[in-house]
C-alpha cells in the first residue's frame, strides 16, 4: 500500500472540524458539524454545516429555549470544501441563525427536513451562556463564495489563549501534534521554520494551491515553510505539519505581520476499525490496501491488533503509518483481540473487519447510514462475497439446534432477495458495525466462546435482547476470503471449536431458540425472515419516482408507512424494472424490489412464494386486470386490494366530452376490478360516493400525503405564478395550453411584469415556445421545495381529470395560495376563497390570479387556511390513519406486525 498517500488522506480528515475546537459531529444519515453555539451580545450564534448523501436538505430549524428558528441554507463553508473536496454539497452546506437570546436557552437542537420529508436530528448541544464574543466577529457567513480566499482567522471569533503559553519550540518537540499555520500575507516565516522539529512534513492545504493554475486540493510541499510561500499565491494558505498530541485551543501569534499558529489536537475519529491479526501479513497488506482504495468522508481510525502472531509479521505490522498498532503477548483469538482493540478505540462507532477481507467502495458510508435510516438498528453486517463472486452470505440464520447457516450462499448477490436491509439472526463477525456505547454495555464479546466461533452470534442476540434490531446491509459489499486465517477443516486448529461452541451457544439461547424453526432437509426453502411482520406484496405501474410525479409521491409514502408498521414489504413493478436510484430508495427501507432478470414474472414469483402473503395491493387499473386472477389463484391467502389512483374511466369520459377526440370509454372493466377486489382504496370521498352509487361498498379513502410545513417563508421576497405537473399526463399539458392561449394573456394586460414558472418533465414543443424573459420552462426540477417557498400563487388550470392533485395538495401542505378549476380540487373538500381561488372561465382564472398577486391580506388568509387543510386532511398522519383501517378490514392487525421503528 502508499503509506504516503493514506496519511495524507488521514491529515485531511483532521482538517475537517479546521474552525472547531468545540462542537459535534452530525448523526446519521447526515454528514456535518456543528460549531460551538456562543453568545453575542444579547443574541444567540448558532453556526453549521450539514448535508444528505442520498436526499439533499431542504430546512434546518434550530430549537432553543422552547422556540424553533429557521436557519438560512446555502452558506458557503470553505472548511467544509477543503475537508471533503469530493462531495459537491459541502462547500454550500452551511447553516446559520443569530437569533435573540432567550433567558431559557440551555439545549439547542438542529432538525433536518430532507426533500423526500423525512425529519431527524442532526445536532444536539448545549450553550454556554457565560462564552460570549463580540458583536463584530459573528457575521454570518456569504452565501456565495467571497471573491478573494477568506481568511479565517479574521472570520471567526478566538478563545483567548492561556496566559505565558510555553514556546513553540517547547510544544513541538517530541510530539506528534496537528499544527495549522494561517497565512493572511506573505509574511516572513524564518522563526516558524526554525521551530519545526526535524523531518516534520509539511502539508498545504486551499485554494490558492500554486503554482497558479493547479486544482484546489491537498498536496505535500516538504519541510520548509519558506518552500511553500513558494506554491503561495494570494490570500490565505493553510499549513498542516504531521504531529499530533499538543493541547486543544493552544494558540499563539508568533509576529505582527500577519502569521498565526494555531495548534489544536485533532478530533476523535467518528468510526474506529478494529482489524485482529493472527499472522498471514500479506493478507493484512491486502485488506489496508482495499480501505484506502475506498475513500470516505467518515473520519475514521484503523486499529490493528496483533494477536501474538508467530510468523514475525508483528515487526512489520509496526512499520505501517496511519495505524495504530496493539501487541498482545499471547493469543487470546477473535472476541479477545477485537474487545482489545474496542478499548483502545475512540469512535462512536466500532467497525470489526477481519483481515482476510477487502472492502469495496461506499462499504463504511452504507454501514453508517444504516443507523440513521432506522433508528433502532443495533447491529449492522455486510454482504459478503467470495472470492469467485457468488454470495458468501447476506446475513445468518440459526437454527433450533443452534447450527448455523449463511443465507444465499452460493448464490447470484444481485438477486433481489439479497438486495434489501433486513432483520436477521446475525451477521458474521468478519465486518460488523455497532455503536461503542452498545458494545460497551454488553460487555464486549464473550470470553465463553474463546478462542473463536459463535461469539459474532451471541453478540447479535444480547443486541436483540437489548431491544435492538440485527440488520444486513446489502450496500455495503465486502470480499471475504473465507477461512482465510483458521482455515476450513472442522477438525483440526481453531476450526474444530465451531462445533464445540455451537452447544455452547444452545444451551444458552435455549428459550430463544425453541421459536425457530428445525433446520430443514431442503435448506432453500428456508424462510429468512422470521423476525418481521406479516408479507405484504404492492404491484405499481412503475418504481416509484417522487421527483416526477404526484402519484409517485403518494406510493412511496404508503410503503414507507407500511414498513413503519412493522409489515414486510415486496414491491414489483408490472416491467419488473430494476429502477436504480428508485429501487434503491426502497431497498433502504427494507422493502424487497423484483426485477428483471432474476424474477422472469410475477406469476414465477407466486408459484413459489404467494403462499407467505396476507395483503396484495394492485396499483391502478392496467396492472390490476393483468394480475388479478393469478393473485387469486397463487396467493389464497391474501387479502387483494384494487388501489384505484383515479377513476381511470371518470378522467377519460370528460376527456372524450371536452375534446371530443373519442369515443366515451366503458367504465365497467374498472368497476367490475373494484367489485372482484376484497377492498378497494380511492383517493377522494368523492370517488367513493362514486363507487358506492355502482353498489361497491368495499372502499377506503386514502388520499395524497405530504410533510407539512411548520413555517411558511414571507411574502416578502414572493414573486410569480409557479405550475407544476408531468406533461405527458394529457390534463396538464391540455391545461397550461389553455392558460397560455387565453388566460396568460389576460394577467399580463393587467399586470405586465407578472412572472410565470412551469415545471415537470418532457414539456410540449408549444410550450417551451413561451420562454422568454418572463416566463420560465424548467422542465424536470431536483428540488420543487425553492420553487415553492419563492413562488405567489399555484396555478392549477386543468379542464378535465380525476383523482386529487398532487400540485395543489403540494402547494397547500407548503402553505402556498392556489387558484385552480373546479374539476381540479374536486373530491378535497376545498371552497372558494377558503384555502383556494375557484375559477373555471378564462376571464375568471385571470382575475383570480391577479387578486392574489395584488392582495396581501387575501394571501395571507388563503396561505394559513390552505395549510391547516393540508394538516388535517393531506398530511402523513392523515394518510396514516387512512391506513390502518384499511390494515384492520385486511385482517392485519398488531398481532401480524412488528415494530420497525
Amino acid at each position: 500500500m502508499s503509506v504516503d498517500l493514506f496519511e495524507l488522506r488521514r491529515m485531511a480528515q483532521a482538517l475537517w472540524p479546521r474552525r472547531l475546537r468545540r462542537g459535534a459531529f452530525a448523526a446519521p444519515p447526515f454528514v456535518g458539524y456543528l460549531d460551538q453555539p456562543f453568545c453575542s451580545g444579547d443574541a444567540l450564534v448558532v453556526r453549521g454545516w450539514v448535508f444528505s448523501r442520498g436526499t439533499p436538505v431542504v430546512r434546518v430549524v434550530v430549537r432553543a429555549g422552547g422556540r424553533e428558528i429557521a436557519a438560512p441554507l446555502g452558506l458557503f463553508r470553505p472548511d467544509a470544501a477543503a475537508a471533503l473536496p469530493l462531495e459537491p454539497a459541502a462547500a454550500h452546506a452551511g447553516f446559520a441563525i443569530d437569533a435573540p437570546l432567550g433567558s431559557d436557552t440551555r439545549a439547542i437542537e438542529v432538525w433536518v427536513t430532507l426533500r423526500n420529508g423525512t425529519q431527524a436530528r442532526a445536532f444536539a448541544t448545549t450553550v454556554d451562556l457565560r462564552r460570549r464574543a463580540p458583536a463584530a466577529a459573528v457575521a454570518a457567513p456569504p452565501i456565495q463564495p467571497p471573491p478573494a480566499v477568506p481568511s479565517p482567522a479574521r472570520a471567526r471569533p478566538h478563545t483567548p489563549p492561556p496566559p505565558a503559553p510555553p514556546a513553540l519550540a517547547e510544544v513541538l518537540a517530541g510530539s506528534s501534534a496537528r499544527l495549522i499555520v494561517e497565512l493572511d500575507a506573505p509574511a516572513r516565516t524564518s522563526s516558524l521554520g526554525a521551530a519545526m522539529p526535524a523531518g516534520a512534513s509539511l502539508y498545504l492545504v486551499g485554494p490558492s494551491l500554486g503554482p497558479p493554475g493547479r486544482a484546489p486540493g491537498v498536496c505535500v510541499i516538504g519541510r520548509s515553510a519558506e518552500a511553500a510561500l513558494d506554491h503561495f499565491t494570494d490570500g490565505t494558505i493553510e499549513l498542516l505539519v504531521a504531529h499530533a498530541g499538543v493541547p486543544a485551543g493552544w494558540r499563539r501569534k508568533l509576529a505582527p505581520d500577519g502569521v498565526v499558529i494555531d495548534l489544536a489536537a485533532a478530533p476523535p475519529p467518528l468510526i474506529s476499525i478494529v482489524i485482529p491479526v493472527h499472522g498471514r501479513i500479506e493478507l493484512t497488506r491486502r485488506c489496508l490496501a482495499a480501505l484506502e482504495a475506498a475513500p470516505t468522508a467518515l473520519p475514521y481510525e484503523v486499529i490493528i491488533v496483533d494477536d501474538a502472531s508467530a510468523d514475525g509479521s508483528g515487526a512489520e505490522l509496526h512499520q505501517l503509518r496511519g495505524a495504530r498498532v496493539i501487541t498482545l503477548p499471547e493469543n487470546g483469538g477473535f472476541g479477545h483481540a477485537c474487545n482489545r482493540g474496542a478499548a483502545e478505540a475512540r469512535g462512536r462507532h466500532l467497525v470489526f473487519l477481519n483481515n482476510d477481507t477487502e472492502v469495496e467502495a461506499g462499504w463504511l458510508d452504507a454501514l453508517y447510514e444504516t443507523f440513521g435510516d432506522h433508528p433502532r438498528a443495533g447491529l449492522v453486517g455486510a454482504r459478503l462475497i467470495l472470492p469467485d463472486g457468488t454470495l458468501q452470505e447476506a446475513g445468518s440464520l440459526i437454527f433450533r439446534d443452534g447450527s448455523a447457516m449463511n443465507f444465499g450462499r452460493g448464490d447470484d448477490p444481485e438477486r433481489p432477495e439479497y438486495n434489501a436491509v433486513r432483520d436477521v439472526d446475525y451477521c458474521s463477525g468478519a465486518c460488523v458495525m455497532i455503536g461503542a456505547e452498545l458494545f460497551g454495555e454488553l460487555g464486549g464479546f464473550d470470553p465463553l466462546y474463546a478462542p473463536a466461533y459463535y461469539e459474532d452470534g451471541d453478540l447479535a442476540f444480547r443486541v436483540r435482547a437489548a431491544g435492538q434490531r440485527v440488520l444486513y446491509q446489502p450496500r455495503c459489499h465486502v470480499r471475504h476470503l473465507e477461512g482465510g486465517t483458521a482455515g476450513t477443516d472442522l477438525q483440526i486448529g481453531i476450526k474444530r471449536f465451531q462445533s464445540i461452541n455451537q452447544e455452547k451457544f444452545r444451551q444458552r439461547w435455549q428459550a430463544t431458540l425453541a421459536s425457530h424453526p428445525e433446520r430443514p432437509a431442503d435448506e432453500r426453502a428456508v424462510d429468512p425472515d422470521r423476525h418481521g411482520g406479516a408479507h405484504v406484496l404492492v404491484v405499481d405501474h412503475i418504481t416509484p419516482r417522487p421527483d416526477l410525479d404526484s402519484a409517485s409521491v403518494r406510493m412511496d409514502g404508503l410503503l414507507r408507512l407500511l414498513v413503519q408498521r412493522g409489515l414486510q414489504v415486496t414491491f414489483a413493478a408490472d416491467n419488473l424494472e430494476r429502477a436504480g436510484d428508485y429501487a434503491e430508495r426502497l431497498q433502504r427501507l427494507g422493502i424487497e424490489v423484483l426485477y428483471a432478470p432474476h424474477t422472469a414474472s410475477l406469476e414465477q414469483h407466486l408459484e413459489r412464494y404467494g403462499a407467505r402473503y396476507r395483503m396484495v395491493v394492485l396499483s391502478r387499473r392496467d396492472p390490476a386486470a393483468k394480475h388479478l386472477a393469478t393473485v387469486r389463484r397463487l396467493a389464497p391467502h391474501a387479502t387483494l386490494v384494487f388501489d384505484t389512483v383515479d377513476l381511470h374511466f371518470l378522467r377519460e369520459a370528460r376527456q372524450a366530452a371536452l375534446l371530443g377526440d373519442a369515443p366515451a370509454p366503458s367504465r365497467e372493466p374498472e368497476l367490475a376490478l373494484a367489485r372482484a377486489a376484497d377492498l378497494t382504496v380511492v383517493v377522494s370521498a368523492s370517488e367513493g360516493e362514486r363507487l358506492r352509487e355502482e353498489g361497491i361498498e368495499n372502499v377506503v379513502v386514502i388520499g395524497n400525503l405530504h410533510q407539512v410545513v411548520e413555517r411558511v417563508p414571507p411574502l416578502d421576497g414572493r414573486d410569480g405564478l409557479l405550475f407544476v405537473g408531468y406533461f405527458q399526463h394529457t390534463p396538464n399539458a391540455d391545461g397550461m395550453a389553455w392558460f397560455a392561449r387565453e388566460i396568460w394573456p389576460l394577467v399580463c394586460e393587467r399586470l405586465p411584469g407578472a412572472r410565470l414558472t412551469m415545471v415537470g418533465r418532457d414539456p410540449p414543443p408549444h410550450l417551451q415556445a413561451l420562454a422568454n424573459q418572463r416566463v420560465l420552462v424548467t422542465g424536470q426540477v431536483r428540488e420543487l421545495e425553492p420553487l415553492l417557498d419563492a413562488a405567489r400563487v399555484m396555478i392549477a388550470p386543468l379542464r378535465y381529470g380525476a383523482g386529487v392533485k398532487g400540485k395543489i395538495s403540494h402547494s397547500l401542505s407548503h402553505g402556498l395560495p392556489v387558484v385552480a378549476t373546479s374539476i381540479a380540487v374536486e373530491g378535497m373538500g376545498l371552497k372558494d376563497g377558503d384555502a383556494v381561488l375557484i375559477a373555471d372561465g378564462a376571464r375568471e382564472f385571470a382575475d383570480a390570479v391577479v387578486r392574489l398577486l395584488e392582495d396581501a391580506q387575501l394571501w395571507t388568509r388563503l396561505s394559513a387556511h390552505g395549510l391547516e387543510h393540508a394538516r388535517r386532511h393531506l398530511s402523513t398522519a392523515a394518510a396514516a390513519q387512512a391506513l390502518d383501517e384499511l390494515l384492520a378490514r385486511a385482517g392485519l392487525d398488531a398481532s401480524a406486525r412488528k415494530d420497525a421503528t
